[in-house]
């Protein structure tokens, strides 16, 4: 792993994120005059075999993800709550842009987070590249002001979307479909997106693949503590914690 100078939250949130990356080594590159954060080519062979994910040693970083499904948030009580970053939804698909994104956003910068979008994937609707542009064009771009996170993407079943949970891709193909999102997504904006996924789901639907080697991956939190014991949500109380899942 590469080393960071000097401390700063986003680097801490960047060491968070590769907690459960695969297993190649991720060489740094300057995000800003301040800090640094992990930056690789994102090359995928196809004959890549099982991923053999490692524990990275990191500071503790505690952020959630959320849509319109929590409605109102308060946000400054989430920072409150140590809460240091969130994902929010931005875009899904090709054509659906989250109602409460700017809302959610504008307000989570206010309070002081540290903050990104996240584009939820439909695979069998269009390319990568097409959904990728999609997410850049409706708030996932990313800029160099140390409080914005590289856009994530959200892999995992939908059945309103697709009854097969791979979306009806083979291994192979969904490989190619996601290199083609993170491919598209570095040239628009310079930065990896993150990839937001479940092991089951990657096993299924990739064959376990190593071939997205140095994006960094965050894991569901199905099976981390439940979000109805978070307190940083105000109204529904059903914010994602992914603090769980980072360490």
């Amino acid at each position: 792993m590469p080393k960071f100078h000097p401390p700063g939250l986003l680097q801490a949130l960047a060491l968070a994120l590769s907690a459960v990356t695969l297993n190649l080594a991720v060489p740094a590159s300057a995000s800003s005059a301040h800090m640094r954060v992990p930056e690789a080519p994102a090359t995928i062979a196809g004959s890549a075999g099982p991923a053999t994910p490692r524990k990275v040693p990191h500071p503790r970083v505690s952020g959630i993800d959320v849509s319109h499904y929590q409605g109102k948030i308060d946000w400054r009580r989430v920072r409150a709550a140590d809460v240091e970053f969130a994902y929010i939804k931005a875009t899904q698909g090709n054509s659906y842009k989250d109602p409460r994104f700017n809302e959610n956003y504008q307000a989570a910068t206010r309070a002081g987070l540290v903050r990104g979008a996240y584009h939820f994937a439909t695979p069998n609707s269009s390319s990568g590249r097409r959904q990728a542009d999609f997410v850049v064009a409706h708030g996932g771009g990313w800029s160099a002001d140390d409080r914005t996170l590289p856009a994530m993407l959200d892999l995992e079943a939908n059945k309103r979307v697709s009854k097969d949970a791979c979306y009806g891709l083979t291994d192979p193909a969904m490989v190619r479909w996601i290199r083609d999102f993170a491919d598209r997504y570095h040239k628009r904006t310079s930065r990896w997106p993150v990839i937001y996924t479940s092991r089951s789901w990657w096993t299924q639907c990739t064959g376990n693949s190593s071939a997205s080697e140095a994006l960094a991956h965050s894991c569901s939190p199905r099976g981390a503590r439940s979000p109805e014991r978070h307190p940083a949500i105000a109204r529904h109380g059903r914010g994602e914690p992914l603090e769980e899942c980072l360490v």
